[in-house]
């Protein structure tokens, strides 16, 4: 069963096309994750490969470094990936209440949104009125994914997804003390990743971000939760690795961090959008 602090953007038990509003906080997790499957043979032919550690660990993905794939131990041993994005986001309840959950998804997604905000920084670049550089920040709106079902070339459901950028929304305290609920990193995480994010500032990199607030890391632990997963040192990767070029490429205008830790209890749960079947 989904645990309910993910957004299921898409159930193909229902009808018709389905939207989802949520209101992007703080920074997102870029990360690549791994199937069970390999491409073999000169025509690419896909079979199904289980993980090495699949005697301790049940889960059905392991996650790499998305801004170091090539030296990923996953990848080096050939298993098929996706680039993944993972945002803490607020959505609101059956009662109107605002509860904090995570979005989990592709590029189909997060290129949708990253495109959003790279259009204001390019107006803001050329000294025209617009709307927030980061969906993340203070001052921001709702984000709404529309999902409808496709079906790919094999038969399997897929759900397309088309996201809109809609009503204003400022963060309140109450939201604050609802992040902070959801997970609060240490003093010495908070300074690393303010470090990090400052410094981008100063490479402008990505110009026209709005100033570092602490709770852009608040919220359940992304870092960790989609941290590199440790490939059995009983093992070295000897299979031919998988060609990526099939894999968009977006230019997210969120600076991407790079989780340090290992949490993988949820695995089962994650959402997939329009890269995998919907079973």
């Amino acid at each position: 069963m989904r645990s309910d602090k993910y957004v299921k953007l898409y159930d193909r038990n229902i009808p018709g096309a389905q939207t989802h509003a949520v209101r992007i906080v703080g920074l997102p997790v870029c990360y690549m994750r791994y199937s069970t499957s390999k491409k073999t043979g000169p025509m690419g032919t896909r079979v199904a490969v289980r993980f090495p550690d699949h005697d301790i660990n049940k889960s059905f993905y392991r996650f790499g470094d998305a801004n170091d794939i090539a030296n990923c131990p996953w990848h080096q041993a050939g298993y098929d990936s996706y680039k993944r994005w993972a945002y803490n986001v607020i959505c609101e309840d059956n009662f109107g209440n605002r509860v904090v959950k995570i979005l989990d998804c592709g590029t189909s997604i997060a290129t949708q949104i990253a495109e959003f905000e790279q259009n204001n920084i390019n107006l803001r670049r050329a000294g025209k009125q617009a709307g927030p550089t980061l969906l993340g920040g203070r001052d921001s709106q709702w984000v709404e994914i529309t999902a409808t079902q496709k079906y790919g070339q094999t038969g399997h459901a897929l759900a397309d997804y088309r996201v809109s950028v809609g009503q204003r929304d400022l963060l309140s305290p109450a939201d604050i003390v609802a992040l902070i609920e959801a997970g609060l990193p240490s003093t010495e995480e908070i300074a690393e990743m303010r470090a990090s994010y400052q410094q981008m500032h100063l490479q402008s990199q990505i110009p026209f971000l709005p100033e570092w607030e602490d709770w852009f890391v608040y919220g359940h632990p992304l870092y960790k939760i989609y941290a590199p997963s440790p490939y059995p040192v009983t093992e070295a990767p000897t299979a031919t690795p998988t060609h990526w070029s099939h894999v968009p490429k977006p230019n997210p205008s969120a600076p991407l961090l790079i989780a340090t830790a290992i949490d993988e209890s949820f695995a089962q749960e994650v959402q997939d959008d329009d890269e995998a079947p919907i079973f």
